[in-house]
């Protein structure tokens, strides 16, 4: 079973694409993004080009983007809202501006929640998506393990494509051996907007194609495609797609996602920018393990010649 650690740790070998295209006029590297990619990929370019200034920036910078400081990486905190890219600066939320020769963006993913008829502020707190990182799947597993005797633990998964696509059938069949152990009498129900799963799933959940339209949080109803469910536990996964700095700087196309030139992940948008990490279109129109994985070992081969 491939864990979202590993998953991640497989996409982060994508930021060595952005390796390649860099030339020695190339000085300013900027890096937005500290998640595992752009981590990732500062630390292979302050390596790869010791003579330039590579710098990494994150709203709040993670310990193990802090580390880059001891590789000779610059890191800020800084969030960035907007990029002029015909004087080659990123603005940041504060006015300050940092100027680059290459941009390298992870800009991550965003929910679409507001596509979901009444899934508001109180509704997201009421059936929560738990999928943005570690503390979210242990929040989730805290409430599996607070559901009444023969309940019923409603997920949903969106429509692909979306971060960790394999992710909701891992959590449907965890959340099965769960309920076998401590709740056997509980029922797992599985809304997928996708017609074929990505994996086999156990006997114990059981699966319905079905698009979620509407959500009421009072009464622990959903509306989809396939008709009207109720649910103890009710798990909302939204659509998703590039993130918001994605978005707003014009670096997606009408996927929602980020076109990026396989081999190299140069943005198709735009020549000086490369994007990592989740927010980007693969070929393949998926984000699995395997496909990160393909791509890292073309990336690296590039690299020896």
């Amino acid at each position: 079973m491939i864990s979202r650690r590993h998953f991640l740790t497989l996409g982060a070998a994508v930021g060595l694409s952005v390796l390649a295209p860099f030339t020695a006029e190339a000085r300013r590297l900027l890096v937005v993004g500290g998640g595992v990619a752009g981590v990732t990929a500062a630390a292979r370019l302050q390596a790869k080009f010791p003579e330039s200034t590579v710098t990494l920036l994150d709203r709040f910078p993670s310990r193990r983007a802090a580390a880059l400081l001891e590789r000779g990486v610059r890191v800020a905190s800084a969030e960035i809202v907007d990029v002029d890219w015909g004087q080659r600066r990123a603005i940041a939320w504060s006015g300050e501006r940092y100027a680059f020769d290459r941009l390298i963006l992870a800009p991550g993913v965003a929910f679409q929640a507001q596509e979901i008829e009444g899934y508001d502020g109180r509704a997201q707190k009421d059936m929560p998506h738990f999928w943005k990182d570690a503390e979210d799947e242990a929040r989730f597993q805290s409430w599996l393990a607070a559901v009444e005797t023969g309940g019923t633990v409603l997920l949903t998964v969106p429509r692909r494509p979306h971060r960790f696509m394999v992710g909701p059938y891992l959590r449907a069949m965890r959340a099965a051996a769960t309920l076998a152990r401590h709740n056997p009498r509980a029922k797992i129900l599985l809304l997928d907007a996708n017609p074929v799963p990505m994996t086999a799933l156990p006997d114990s959940v059981e699966r319905v194609v079905a698009s979620l339209e509407a959500v009421d949080r009072t009464r622990r109803k959903v509306r989809t495609s396939a008709g009207v469910f109720t649910g103890d536990l009710i798990n909302i996964i939204p659509e998703q797609w590039a993130g918001d700095l994605a978005q707003r700087i014009g670096l997606v196309d009408a996927t929602g996602w980020c076109p990026v030139d396989f081999d190299t992940a140069r943005s198709n948008m735009q020549d000086t920018a490369f994007v990592i990490g989740d927010a980007v279109r693969t070929g393949q129109g998926d984000k699995t393990a395997a496909v990160a994985l393909a791509q890292g070992e073309r990336v690296t081969a590039a690299l020896v010649v």
